[in-house]
């Protein structure tokens, strides 16, 4: 009994003895595991966290390039490199065409790893787009969308809906619209290898299917995208106003034609740099009369006392400016030369009774009428403060803004003088101002009754329009139907007439743009995609 007593201990003893060296040997099993596991979370997290800085490295190379992006920015060289607590980068531009760009940044850590990352946007100056969008309540065509046969060529920016109806016609594009959608009853959308690039923040479906249906003939959409930017027209502040008016003056007396940034052509404002002179400079022969008598400074229509020009509130100025057929003749031109499309007479004489020779060819004050041929000469800045009213259709030589403290009303056509393109060709563009309205009212349009060619935005581009030139209007924009503008408009609502009414953009105009003009000193930026490579 004692043996077989004993014979169990021993196997007791050895059946715990190969326990607890399982036991021991499955604990040296995960403690090999865990601290192989835990040697490579390590390694990951070193590689993660050296990922990161440099993800964090080209975000903030992008991030600064996309804050300080300005017009001057597509004329600098890239790559453009640069460095954080993180690591380095480096920044290259591409044209992706339609002015969209591509902005790729790549960044490389501390230790040489590599991300990179990259924001697509859209570029365009103010003034080189249509714009209708600061209010819920932005009307376009006398609706809540586009009606009857309106039709823009060119960016357009608008809120509420679209809806491509009749025979309206848009091309060239993108169109943005903001807090709307976009349908399609008729018409045409885009062209045959130019599609329209559609930022949209509604229901687009409607507007898709028909280009799906359309069979490749009437509508063709490029990118769509649901990112729309909330966009505001730059506001007119009493301090632009006072700032425009004291420009108004300074260049009554500058002696040069317009501003300096035209040059310094002289063109004899003053004797001596001083006001007075203006409008007697010529006594006894001739008589040099100003727009306005209120003040001897003839490119301000106001109140001038010792502390300079004295305006009122914005939009409540009461010393207005009429132009119109009983307008007497005012300021002094020069001889036309006959070759830039632009004639006085068979001979290309100056009118009687102005000084012959006097200025040289084209030369002419920064602000002039000759009430016999209808031409509006503007240079520089011109300031009124309170309404004016344009009576009479026109024609204009020059590169200047007029800015109304009030409402502007425009009874007539109003483009550069000479055949069309004839502003591209000397750079003419008339700008008018106005922190209200700007109506416009012409019932004889020249352009818009005739159906431009709508396979071709260049020959849209080259009809004689209507009215061109570059507007701003703090508040709305009238304008009636079958008129053909050409520049841009720049308000917050749009008022048109229901048919054959015609917006078309002047790519050019940022390239001669008059001064005093709001949001003229750059660019708009609109982000679309944003990836990581």
């Amino acid at each position: 009994m004692s043996q077989g007593i004993r014979g169990r201990m021993r196997d007791d003893a050895g059946v715990a003895m190969i326990t607890v060296l399982g036991v021991i040997a499955v604990i040296t099993v995960l403690a090999v595991g865990s601290f192989a596991i835990a040697q490579q979370a390590l390694l990951d997290s070193k590689r993660v966290e050296d990922e990161t800085m440099a993800f964090r490295a080209a975000v903030s190379g992008l991030d600064t390039e996309m804050a300080t992006f300005t017009d001057s920015s597509l004329s600098d060289t890239y790559p453009k490199a640069g460095s954080t607590e993180d690591g380095t980068f480096e920044i290259t531009i591409e044209d992706i065409g339609g002015d969209q760009y591509r902005l790729v940044s790549t960044g490389t850590g501390r230790d040489g790893s590599i991300e990179r990352v990259a924001q697509e946007f859209y570029y365009m100056n103010l003034w080189k787009m249509n714009f209708a969008g600061a209010g819920l309540d932005s009307l376009v065509s006398g609706a809540n969308k586009f009606t009857g046969s309106s039709n823009v060529v060119g960016p357009f920016y608008m809120r509420n809906s679209f809806t491509l109806s009749a025979s309206m016609y848009v091309a060239e594009g993108p169109l943005f619209v903001k807090d709307g959608d976009c349908s399609y009853l008729q018409g045409k959308f885009g062209l045959s290898g130019e599609p329209v690039d559609l930022f949209c923040d509604g229901d687009t479906a409607d507007l898709e299917a028909a280009a799906a249906k359309s069979g490749g003939t009437k509508v063709f959409i490029g990118k769509i995208s649901r990112a729309v930017p909330d966009i505001s027209i730059p506001a007119i502040t009493q301090t632009d106003l006072e700032s425009w008016a004291s420009r108004a003056v300074a260049e009554s007396v500058d002696n040069n034609m317009g501003s300096l940034s035209r040059g310094t052509v002289v063109n004899m404002e003053t004797t001596g740099g001083t006001p007075t002179s203006y409008a007697t400079m010529f006594q006894p022969t001739y008589t040099r009369a100003s727009a306005d008598s209120t003040n001897p400074n003839y490119k301000y229509i106001g109140v001038v006392d010792a502390g300079g020009p004295q305006i009122a509130s914005s939009g409540e100025g009461t010393h207005g400016l009429t132009i119109g057929l009983a307008t007497p003749s005012f300021g002094f031109w020069g001889s036309t030369n006959t070759t830039n499309g632009v004639t006085t007479n068979a001979s290309g004489a100056v009118l009687a009774g102005y000084p012959v020779g006097l200025y040289a060819n084209n030369i002419h004050d920064d602000f002039a009428w000759d009430a016999a041929r209808k031409i509006l000469f503007v240079e520089g800045t011109v300031f009124i403060d309170g309404p004016f009213t344009l009576d009479t259709s026109i024609e204009y030589i020059g590169n200047g803004t007029i800015v109304a403290n009030g409402a502007i009303t425009v009874n007539g056509l109003m483009r550069p003088a000479g055949t069309a393109p004839q502003s591209r060709e000397r750079e003419w563009a008339l700008g008018l101002v106005s922190p209200t309205d700007i109506v416009f009212t012409a019932n004889t349009p020249e352009g818009g009754g005739v159906s431009p060619n709508e396979t071709d935005v260049d020959t849209i581009r080259d009809t004689k329009a209507d009215v061109s030139g570059a507007f701003y209007a703090g508040e709305s924009v009238t304008i009636p139907e079958k008129l053909f503008m050409s520049g841009s408009v720049i308000t917050n609502k749009i008022f048109g007439g229901r048919n054959n009414l015609w917006l078309v953009t002047n790519p050019y105009l940022p390239d001669y743009l008059p001064e005093s003009l709001p949001g003229s000193g750059g660019g708009l930026m609109m982000p679309s995609l944003w990836t990581r490579y």
